[in-house]
């Protein structure tokens, strides 16, 4: 497998949005919205989920690392059942249709993210 040919100005772009996830994984929320628009529109639905997932998973294994004695385990146990389904159920919509562009998916699912994220702005009570 060989590196996209990529201007430099794209690989810039890609090195922020993955800079972006890392700070995302930290604890800044709202820059997920950045990394998976920039990944979907410079590679295929397939390719930028195959790239982003385990750049996510790799973030998650390291904060496990880190942080596994003072983290509270509930929440992580309540959402990761549902969490784990989606990836499932990612998989075999990808895997049923394989040479769809899912790009008007992901930036469907920015747009609901986005709706989400302004209503727990102006409704913290939502």
């Amino acid at each position: 497998m060989s590196l996209p040919e990529f201007s430099a100005a794209q690989w810039t772009v890609v090195a922020i949005s993955a800079l972006c996830l890392g700070i995302n994984k930290s604890g800044l929320p709202g820059l997920s919205l950045l990394y998976v628009a920039t990944f979907a529109s410079l590679f295929p639905g397939q390719a930028s989920t195959g790239i982003v997932l385990p750049m996510l998973i790799a973030g998650d294994i390291g904060a496990v690392l880190l942080y596994r004695r003072q983290a509270d385990w509930g929440p992580i146990r309540r959402t990761l059942p549902v969490a784990l389904a989606g990836v499932v159920v990612g998989w075999l919509i990808m895997r049923a249709l394989p040479n769809t562009d899912f790009r008007p998916v992901i930036g469907g699912i920015v747009l609901a993210l986005v709706a989400v994220q302004l209503g727990r702005h102006w409704r913290p009570s939502w």
